[in-house]
């Protein structure tokens, strides 16, 4: 097997084509290498393969959803999970009857999702004594019939595909969801979007309506069926604010979903005045139709690190969405041309949108946006589900990975070393002569056999490393996987819809596990914090001085800014990966913050110490695949950060 890197010149300007030539010839010079064809790479680089921890159920046994509750619980499929402050995880789910769903005939009634679950779960805990079965215990969600009374006959609001963020002093925020009527039944109604936002507070762990103070709720701003919204995108912006994009505000069985382009902003310190902290920033008439997203998808969007100026326009997002184009959004309000839309992602032997079913992030280094995997359902040997596409900011050009693993929905998770973990991967739907026989592997597994394989992707580098299969699992974890970093630097993968047999495992697998990562099992002494308080408070361009009286950390990237990861669908709505310039003194770090607010948005982060890791000892000379890694480093526990 080859893994190559291929540059695609996409610009319009002429004057680049220089440029694109040389990157794709030094690119091709560090990414061109050939590897095993036996499918055994992983067994090169034993000192990058992590460790799997047990599976755990998710099951809910309280009276919270008391009618039709099952012998034992409901069982609980995890859909969304953001990371806190304090390490724990606020995640959110739907629960269901049964344990395995019948998606075509059958007992659709008691296999379908039911009820909106949320709930707090202590990872820290969970690591040291895991269990079997996990009964989580849920917190009232606030919303369920938000006007004080039922809004009609098994008619019910969730948080089920809503937009959400971290918008600082530890506060989730949660946009939108979906209202629909009889939800596991064979009369189940269109979805609606929801016009109202909720936020979660973890020092008292509870959700409450963003409302004023005398208990009016503020809806979201837009005309009409505009305010609703449902799949919408939600991100956090500098000054802390945050960025919504609509997604739908219908979805109907019977019809495409009805589309809300439009564009608003959230700002906390309105509210904090008693105002409705909603204003409008695009009307959904005024957007562009590259933003379009396909059935089952979020727009994915990042804050630039560095604002880009074209044509005296200065834009500080990116968006992509199912036609593979880069979007470019300015977000101040005065702003005289809102969009500027870049060329799109190469789609190989794809003649589809190849922005379809991906998942999307900025690059550690902040010079690139990345879109890994992706599909479209009639496209199964769509080469770009295998591939990880790099648009470099500066260049305007994209240069293509071949990763060697096709994944539709796969996850990517940059960790505090600066590489990125991909993960899960698999359809949502197949047509029926695709698929597998009761009792026979997952079609998923079947058409996409290696989509249960981890990769650490180098973006420094741009080559990709086949860690081999989890362990103990033969199913997938496709549509609604999530793989979210924790404060000590393993990572939850939980989620995810299989395709076992004729019909499939879901809604969405109703359990969980954590992956360790290399380097929580090398040899080497891991940093460890000295008398450390947290929250660390950290001011964007200013200094603060932590002691340390641990090992030599990484000369570049020894110490790194986390954002709280906040993840459903494939996309963390909020990784962000900030390395820090730092001195050191005797016992003491002096760290410099980040310049300014667009590098990291103000808020709520971890910090982390890496220091080198087995990896550093390994031969400078043998053979090329084993001289392909460097030494991505150790990282410490991370510690809450408080960034003004």
């Amino acid at each position: 097997m080859r893994v190559k890197l291929r540059t695609t010149l996409k610009s319009q300007w002429y004057w680049q084509l220089t440029i694109a030539v040389l990157v794709s010839l030094l690119m091709a010079s560090l990414a061109h290498a050939e590897l095993k064809p036996d499918d055994t790479l992983y067994d090169e680089w034993p000192e990058l393969v992590g460790t799997w921890g047990p599976m755990m159920k998710l099951r809910d046994n309280t009276d919270t959803w008391a009618a039709r509750k099952p012998d034992g619980g409901w069982w609980v499929g995890l859909i969304h999970a953001t990371l806190l402050p304090d390490g724990k995880i606020i995640a959110t789910a739907i629960s269901r009857r049964e344990e395995k769903r019948v998606f075509e005939g059958g007992d659709q009634a008691n296999t379908a999702g039911e009820n909106s679950v949320s709930f707090v779960l202590d990872p820290s805990e969970l690591r040291q004594n895991p269990k079997d079965t996990i009964y989580v215990r849920p917190i009232r969600e606030d919303a369920e019939f938000p006007e004080g009374g039922a809004p009609g006959p098994g008619k019910r609001d969730y948080l089920f595909c809503s937009g959400h963020a971290p918008i600082g002093n530890g506060r989730i925020l949660f946009t939108g969801g979906t209202q629909v009527t009889n939800l596991a039944q064979p009369d189940r109604k269109p979805e609606q979007g929801l016009t109202y936002a909720r936020l979660f507070d973890p020092k008292v762990n509870e959700f409450s309506m963003v409302q004023s103070r005398n208990g009016e709720i503020y809806r979201m701003a837009g005309d009409g069926r505009y305010k609703q919204m449902w799949y919408n995108t939600t991100i956090r912006l500098p000054e802390g604010k945050a960025l919504i994009f609509g997604g739908f505000w219908e979805g109907r069985y019977d019809r495409p979903y009805s589309d809300n382009l439009g564009f608003q902003i959230f700002d906390p310190e309105k509210l904090k005045h008693d105002q409705n902290p909603f204003s409008l920033l695009v009307a959904h008439e005024d957007s562009v139709p590259y933003l379009k997203i396909s059935e089952t998808d979020y727009a994915a969007m990042v804050v630039l690190p560095q604002p880009l100026t074209i044509a005296e326009t200065t834009y500080e997002v990116a968006v992509i969405a199912e036609s593979g184009h880069i979007v470019l959004l300015d977000v101040e309000p005065s702003s005289k041309k809102r969009f500027h839309v870049l060329t799109h992602r190469p789609s190989g032997n794809c003649p589809h949108q190849s922005g379809r079913r991906v998942s999307f992030l900025l690059s550690p280094a902040g010079k690139e946006l990345i879109v890994v995997g992706g599909y479209k359902d009639s496209d199964i040997d769509c080469d770009v589900s295998r591939r990880a596409d790099f648009y470099h900011l500066e260049h305007h050009a994209w240069y293509s990975l071949d990763l060697g693993i096709a994944r539709p929905f796969p996850t990517t998770t940059v960790l505090p070393t600066g590489v990125v973990l991909i993960a899960n991967g698999g359809p949502i739907r197949l047509p029926i002569e695709k698929r597998q026989p009761p009792g026979e592997p997952g079609t998923d597994i079947t058409l996409f056999p290696k989509v249960t394989h981890v990769q650490i992707l180098d973006p420094e580098r741009y080559y990709a490393y086949d860690l081999g299969p989890w362990s103990d699992d033969p199913s997938a974890r496709g549509y609604h996987g999530m793989a979210l970093l924790m404060k000590d630097a393993s990572v939850l993968i939980g989620g995810g819809l299989s395709l076992d047999g004729s019909y499939g495992i879901g809604s969405e697998r109703p359990d969980i596990r954590f992956y360790e990562p290399y380097y929580l099992h090398h040899q080497r002494q891991r940093p460890e914090w000295g008398d450390v308080q947290e929250p660390i408070a950290m001011t964007v361009g200013k200094p603060i001085r932590i002691p340390y009286s641990g090992p030599d950390l990484k000369e570049e990237g020894g110490v790194a800014l986390m954002a709280l990861g906040s993840y459903t669908h494939s996309f963390d709505h909020n990784q962000r990966y900030i390395p820090l310039d730092y001195k050191r003194n005797g016992d003491m770090l002096e760290i410099t913050a980040p310049a300014n607010t667009f590098i990291a948005p103000q808020g709520d982060y971890m910090l982390y110490l890496v220091g080198p890791s087995d990896l550093a000892d390994l031969p400078e000379e043998g053979p090329v695949t084993v001289n392909r890694v460097r030494d991505f480093g150790m990282p410490s526990v991370g510690k809450h950060v408080v960034l003004n």
